[in-house]
């Protein structure tokens, strides 16, 4: 009678697990031999008994064949509620922010060494990061950092991503690759008295001297691929950019054509704007708010922000180990301070 009660509710069940189950009490009733079902069928009789006692003390229902979890009960190696508290509480307010950046942040702010694998079980177990798409990407040329500020500064212009009163605004970008020391502003248009412009304020805000601006080839930076049916067989005339580099002895450099990742650092920081600045505000509704918000944002980059290819640093800490070879005092935590918390 008990197993006609739990096959008249297992006339419907998909789960191969479960009918492998069911099916070996029947052969059991039939045979009238457990070790001989149990051989017959790959298991051991303590596996058998296991679930006849779990059948048993349940009265024969379904509910006693179901897969139980088999997370352990107690967890003594779990971190302890306030380093769980502190990793969300990073997170919630800096939801870019992935473990390694959360360490970096926690060690920066608090003085605290965590593991980079322990935040991100954190998060994992707080369903705060999720799954990963991978996609197919573009092989790109080692990466490298030059060893001196101002060895090359990358200079490019990104459109503002949305209209203000029907009107597109641009970006003028300028990012030292040694140091990832940044300068932009915001203009209405985007031309070489716009590029003439911001070249001399990049001069004047520059805490270090430039020696060579690395452009890609639109018509804000250079006149070489001007086509004009006036001046066959002329050279085109120099740029305005050109001019000022040679004035100031500073190398222009072009990039090769469809090779943007070349000038890879400015337009990360092109991404970086619209992930934490951009992403994250309602759309300016004037031109001087967005210059003044963007003013603050450049600065917080430069002296606040953290970047991971800069092992953490900021921009501004990274020109000063540069320029006088003095490290961040919190990059020179030990484990004993960690221990000692």
């Amino acid at each position: 009678m008990r197993l006609e009660k739990l096959l008249s509710e297992a006339k419907f069940i998909r789960d191969e697990k479960m009918r492998k189950k069911i099916n070996l009490f029947v052969e059991v009733d039939r045979l009238q031999n457990v070790s001989l079902a149990c051989r017959k069928f790959g298991v051991s009789r303590n596996l058998y008994y296991y679930w006849y006692n779990k059948l048993e003390a349940l009265g024969w229902t379904l509910e006693a064949l179901k897969e139980s979890s088999r997370r352990p009960k107690k967890s003594p190696r779990l971190s302890p509620a306030w380093k769980e508290d502190l990793a969300l509480e990073t997170r919630d307010h800096y939801p870019h922010y992935g473990p390694l950046r959360i360490r970096a942040y926690i060690q920066r702010e608090y003085r605290l060494l965590y593991s980079p694998a322990t935040i991100a079980k954190i998060l994992k177990r707080h369903h705060k990061i999720k799954p990963k798409v991978h996609k197919a990407r573009k092989a790109h040329p080692k990466r490298y950092n030059l060893p001196q500020p101002g060895d090359c500064i990358q200079m490019d212009i990104k459109y503002i991503p949305y209209r203000i009163g029907a009107h597109q605004y641009y970006l003028f970008n300028a990012v030292d690759d040694c140091t990832r020391w940044r300068f932009a502003l915001v203009y209405e248009h985007k031309g070489v008295w716009e590029t003439q412009d911001f070249f001399k304020k990049l001069l004047e805000a520059c805490p270090f001297k430039i020696k060579k601006v690395q452009t890609d080839n639109g018509s804000e930076f250079t006149n070489i691929f001007l086509s004009d049916a006036r001046c066959v067989g002329k050279q085109p005339k120099e740029h305005i950019l050109d001019q000022l580099c040679r004035h100031h002895g500073i190398r222009h450099q072009l990039i090769p054509v469809g090779e943007c990742e070349l000038n890879g650092k400015v337009e990360r920081s092109h991404w970086t704007d619209e992930v934490e600045f951009l992403n994250h505000r309602t759309p300016f509704t004037s031109l001087s708010r967005l210059r003044k918000a963007y003013k603050k944002w450049i600065h917080f980059y430069n002296h606040d922000r953290m970047h991971s290819s800069l092992d953490y640093m900021t921009p501004i800490e990274m020109l000063r180990f540069k320029l006088h070879g003095s490290r961040p005092d919190w990059m020179d935590l030990s484990n004993d301070v960690f221990a000692a918390a």
